[in-house]
């Protein structure tokens, strides 16, 4: 089950100088060559036009709609998706359920999620106290009794007792728990970002500038070559080769 996470990029100057128009939905996660192509075509160019920002946010990952905002960085939304697009649906079912309990306050708590989430514990279909005092009793393993011996307790009553001594809570996809897993921070910021995940205008065209050919490349000539291109009477000739 992959989530949406959608926005839509705006040409900052273009915006100031009233196109408010010129801008783009992007689908997350994206690839550099993706979002050159994204640039292109609502006039980043890298130089003059190089200053972008998020007018809008579509997106069905429970409680992110509420921490993204204009001045949300691109490459942190970016480097989120394709965290997220790595974790199966178990895993993501447990962001509905912390949505509703404990939300996330910014991008960074989400991306680290990620890597966090065995931190929590969701047992899915489990909606209230008699719920959860039938999958303690008939399917968790955790009760060694004869099955008619089970019967006699009152599953509503065992699972007030369970929920009292866990500390979870309800939810409507299911009940939440911490186990006692510690909660580590992993992601520390853009600084530790591996560049492929970048891309904001400066990320990409610089990095379009560094794989750009150089002269000698783009023309196939030799060193001395090149050199007669700066001489009138090669230059035309030269070109046309």
């Amino acid at each position: 089950m992959s989530k949406e996470i959608k926005a839509f990029i705006v040409n900052s100057k273009a915006y100031d100088d009233g196109e408010r128009d010129l801008g783009e939905w992007v689908s997350f996660p994206v690839t550099k060559e993706e979002m050159k192509s994204v640039y292109d075509r609502i006039g980043i160019d890298g130089t003059y036009f190089k200053e972008t920002f998020f007018d809008d946010f579509k997106t069905d990952v429970a409680g992110l709609i509420n921490v993204l905002n204009v001045y949300t960085d691109i490459d942190e939304l970016n480097y989120l998706a394709l965290c997220l697009s790595e974790l199966p649906s178990s895993e993501l079912a447990k962001l509905d359920a912390i949505a509703e309990t404990s939300p996330f306050k910014d991008v960074r708590s989400f991306i680290n999620f990620a890597s966090n989430v065995d931190y929590y514990v969701l047992i899915e279909g489990v909606k209230n106290a008699e719920d959860l005092g039938n999958y303690y009793l008939y399917k968790s393993g955790m009760v060694q009794m004869p099955e008619e011996w089970k019967t006699c307790i009152d599953p509503k009553a065992f699972g007030e007792h369970i929920l009292k001594d866990e500390l979870g809570e309800f939810t409507t996809v299911g009940y939440l728990i911490k186990s006692y897993d510690l909660w580590l921070d992993d992601y520390c910021g853009k600084e530790n970002m591996h560049e492929n995940f970048l891309v904001s205008p400066q990320a990409v065209f610089k990095s379009f500038e560094k794989e750009k050919p150089s002269v000698m490349k783009q023309l196939g000539k030799t060193k001395e070559q090149v050199g007669k291109i700066s001489n009138p009477a090669h230059k035309k000739s030269d070109i046309e080769r």
